[in-house]
């Protein structure tokens, strides 16, 4: 009986979806220079205001008639934790990246929202599917690139770091659980699902 449960559910959620109408977001999610910095232990963010994010995610809700999970919070990653652990932390600390995203103004970077991108598939057995807003940033690239600048500087390998390989977005919310690259799933363009209309 649970189990049959189980399986109707994932038909449910994993079914095409048709949009009906624009999704909207506040031009107030630009307002980032009002958010504080957050140093982590092992990555990198830009924090973003919530409200705006929280709208379109209770949008999707309705939308989708899909209940999804929400962080209750936004950023835009600009490290990784792999890229952090696995190719930088040799070279460089938490605490100088740090510094290198203050210098370059982290809060107050540019942004455009490219589009409502999302991606599904089966994770350990579980049907999994995100939605995130597309970005792109020209500032949140260059602090990337500063950062190989200096491990560069320190004889680090030119090749160790690809500042470039950057997949900016903002998730919404997910079903069942978040999806990463690691998941092989890359959050650009190519996985846009509907225009976003700033208003």
């Amino acid at each position: 009986m649970k189990t049959t449960i189980l399986l109707s559910a994932l038909v449910l959620v994993a079914a095409p979806l048709t949009w009906s109408q624009t999704i909207s977001i506040s031009r107030n999610v630009f307002s980032a220079q009002n958010e504080a910095f957050k140093a982590h232990s092992n990555y990198l963010t830009m924090e973003i205001p919530y409200a705006p994010v929280k709208k379109v995610y209770k949008d999707l809700i309705n939308l989708t008639g899909t209940q999804l999970i929400g962080r209750g919070e936004a950023h835009i990653t600009v490290v990784t934790p792999p890229e952090y652990l696995n190719e930088l932390s040799g070279y460089i600390s938490m605490e100088e990246i740090d510094t290198i995203a203050k210098e370059l103004k982290v809060q107050e970077a540019e942004f455009s929202i490219v589009c409502l991108g999302s991606a599904e598939k089966m994770k350990n057995g579980i049907f999994t599917k995100a939605y995130y807003l597309v970005i792109e940033s020209q500032p949140l690239l260059n602090i990337r690139r500063q950062i190989l600048k200096t491990i560069n500087n320190r004889g680090g390998s030119p090749t160790l770091f690809d500042p470039d390989r950057f997949f900016p977005h903002i998730t919404v919310g997910f079903v069942n659980d978040d999806l990463h690259e690691s998941d092989g799933v890359y959050k650009d363009s190519s996985t846009c699902e509907t225009d976003i209309q700033v208003e």
